[in-house]
């Protein structure tokens, strides 16, 4: 309806949409909504637009009925939680759980401290405060639920990595028959628990507790882990990881490949006894057998420079590394001599010092480049030092240059392809520790600990399946996380918007096979 007033002589009409209604035998009227002044043509026919919508069951709301309360998190969870259906995680985590009593829900438990270290959240208290206020995500979790999921991870841990490595050879295809496995430390702030332990820093934190982690990829997937006390020596973790190979998984036969810090008689006899073949690098320095074969000349990418019954040492070299090497051992010798020197002229004029000081300058200057020099003090106290010529020459003849030695039957060239493909769990642990936020650990209970790092190891399987690429991954992340939920309020109700999708956030949805949420949440 319209209604006109006369004011100065000029009327005004003003919009109304209204209904009629039968009261006691009358006919009255109520107003729905206020359209406002209709100055124009074009006015009145928005207003009749207006009212042929609200017919056809639209609702009409005015500005001021609306409020923006908050900006929710939603992108990544939505892009999570889609692809954790594909690959049938809640199936495999109500069957992990299927002889326990659950009193909340613990898949969702496990699913949000997943999503949320894709957010860079460092802590489960943090966790619970971004579910509660920062996430689009109904859920009744409490604090005391998210703990109690940690506790229970590391009891039914064998049995997910069972189900999981059997759900992705069926949705992957993934062919178990080659493994990479790599080992790492994370550290402790604080006491720690009873694995805490001091030990070898991977991280460079001396006077810190750590554990010592190995993982196992296949595929880029990880399939399993493991956690042993920090003070615990890389070659005496094999054998464990063999035997969850072996009786964990019935793996039969597999190529394992590792880095040189396995390398002694009993790893490579526990592998050759479990009928697995293997490429290891040896080390490369203070074993007389490795410095006869890899200082031999060579050009060829890769070649086989000795048999020894079923093992075969494999030569690899490559060029630009050795020019590149050589360049920085050449630098770093010079920066050693200028260091020396400093120290040499301090110590022979007036600031002469000890012996033991003068020792102790050299080794906190040179660390371990010390092993290039010789010195030597004279009944003075005089202090000269040399540069250690054998030491010289063997470092500049192995550079560019690496040793494996493997039973398997692949040629050199794929043999050495095989070997660097170990990158991807330098990797993985670059993520688990720069993006996950794997350390430090504040936990202060072995199960808790576990469970700490299971949640991170299923973290980095969910970036995973987003991609097998760290900077791929990284950019969907990125993209989707400027994917929003908008709590509004409309009159008494609340709705959720989601932020227009772009034409790089459409082409990533489609690229992984997941469909676009709804507009409206």
């Amino acid at each position: 309806m319209i209604t006109k007033t006369k004011y100065k002589n000029k009327i005004y009409k003003q919009g109304m949409i209204a209904e009629s209604y039968r009261h006691e035998g009358k006919i009255n009227h109520r107003i729905l909504k206020n359209i406002g002044p209709l100055a124009t043509k074009e006015d009145e026919i928005k207003a009749k637009n207006l009212l042929e919508k609200m017919k056809r069951g639209k609702k009409l709301v005015a500005f001021d009925e609306i409020s923006h309360d908050k900006v929710l998190e939603y992108g990544i969870a939505y892009l999570s939680e889609k692809l954790w259906e594909k690959f049938e995680m809640k199936e495999i985590i109500e069957e992990m759980f299927s002889e326990r009593e659950m009193k909340f829900n613990i898949f969702e438990s496990i699913f949000l401290l997943t999503v949320s270290r894709l957010y860079g959240l460092t802590s489960d208290l943090e966790t619970y405060g971004w579910i509660k206020n920062d996430l689009h995500y109904p859920t009744d979790i409490q604090l005391h639920h998210l703990y109690r999921t940690l506790d229970f991870l590391e009891q039914e841990k064998d049995k997910f990595e069972r189900l999981l490595l059997k759900q992705l050879k069926k949705k992957e295809n993934l062919k178990v028959d080659t493994v990479f496995y790599d080992l790492t430390s994370t550290y402790f702030e604080g006491k720690g628990p009873k694995k805490a332990k001091y030990g070898y820093s991977r991280d460079k934190k001396r006077g810190k507790k750590q554990v010592v982690l190995g993982l196992v990829l296949c595929n880029g997937y990880p399939i399993t882990h493991k956690i042993w006390p920090g003070n615990t020596k890389d070659k005496s973790t094999l054998k464990d990881a063999v035997s969850d190979l072996k009786g964990k998984f019935k793996i039969k036969k597999v190529i394992f490949v590792a880095d040189r810090g396995l390398v002694i008689e009993t790893n490579l006899e526990e592998l050759e006894s479990n009928e697995y073949d293997y490429i290891i690098a040896t080390n490369r320095r203070n074993d007389n057998f490795v410095k006869d074969l890899i200082t031999q000349e060579t050009e060829k990418g890769a070649k086989t420079v000795k048999v020894d019954g079923k093992r075969r040492y494999i030569l690899c070299f490559d060029k630009e590394t050795q020019e590149s090497e050589r360049e920085h051992l050449k630098r770093t010798i010079k920066e050693c001599q200028e260091k020396l020197e400093k120290i040499r002229k301090d110590s022979n004029g007036k600031s002469r010092r000890t012996e033991n000081g003068i020792r102790s300058d050299i080794e906190k200057s040179l660390k371990k480049d010390k092993k290039f020099f010789s010195w030597k003090f004279s009944k003075e106290k005089a202090f000269t030092y040399s540069l250690k010529k054998d030491v010289w020459e063997y470092e500049n003849a192995i550079a560019g240059k690496f040793l494996l030695v493997t039973t398997s039957g692949l040629n050199p060239e794929k043999a050495m392809e095989s070997y660097k493909d170990l990158k991807f769990i330098e990797q993985t642990f670059h993520e688990l520790k720069g993006i996950i936020n794997l350390r430090p650990i504040g936990h202060y209970k072995d199960v808790r600990v576990e469970g700490h790092v299971f949640i991170c190891v299923l973290s980095i399987l969910t970036r995973r399946f987003i991609s097998r690429t760290l900077a791929e991954t990284n950019e969907i992340i990125k993209e989707l996380k400027r994917v929003k939920a908008i709590e509004t309020t409309i009159g008494e109700e609340k709705y959720y918007f989601m932020t227009k999708l772009t034409k790089k956030q459409k082409e990533i949805f489609k690229k992984l096979g997941v469909e676009e949420p709804m507009k409206y949440l």
